[in-house]
């Protein structure tokens, strides 16, 4: 039974590291199950997504939406979300508006490039970070002016407290993270 366990741990490991990367297209991705409009806009989805519930909703992947995305989703799944695509990446958001239910916490799926940076920026609310592929650099300075500046690679955790400035920074040629804050409304002003 142990070395049973054994294996299953190790196939489990060799399973989440070995991530095979999709290979560049030039052409649009959405048929493919990828976030990727062939101009210049989006990045291949590493892992923790249903490529199967991607390639039936493109849709969700940031291709133009025929809805005029009016139409609500109450499923809980990153790949029913929309997908914002930027040069250098895309976010996947869950807000209390796409996932009604949920009203104490929020989250985000982000991917960058290598040297794509999610610009300066703060939330009214606390942020966790998990890197599940490639890796960041996280900078972050608080209201007293201190500053701190890590590498954070697979596996690494994140925590800012609501308020504490910072910028995220892609290090590797493809890098994916995903954001929880403890607020069902992260992005709401005020």
């Amino acid at each position: 039974m142990k070395l049973l366990l054994q294996l299953s741990a190790l196939a489990l490991a060799h399973a989440v590291v070995g991530v095979t990367l999709p290979a560049r297209s030039s052409g649009p991705q959405f048929d493919k199950g990828q976030p990727v409009d062939g101009n210049g806009k989006g990045a291949p989805i590493l892992c923790g997504t249903n490529q199967q519930v991607d390639i039936a909703n493109p849709d969700n992947l940031g291709r133009q939406a025929t809805d005029n995305g009016i139409v609500p989703n109450l499923r809980g799944r990153f790949s029913d979300f929309k997908t914002r695509l930027f040069r250098g990446g895309w976010l996947r958001e869950q807000v209390i508006q796409d996932l009604p239910q949920s009203h104490d916490v929020s989250a985000a799926q982000q991917h960058l490039s290598k040297g794509a940076i999610r610009e300066l920026h703060w939330h009214r609310v606390a942020e966790w970070g998990f890197v599940y592929a490639g890796s960041v650099r996280i900078s972050a300075v608080d209201e007293f002016g201190r500053f701190q500046l890590v590498t954070l690679n697979y596996g690494d955790i994140w925590y800012f407290p609501k308020g504490m400035a910072h910028t995220i920074q892609g290090l590797e040629d493809e890098n994916e993270f995903l954001l929880v804050f403890d607020d069902a409304d992260f992005d709401k002003i005020g």
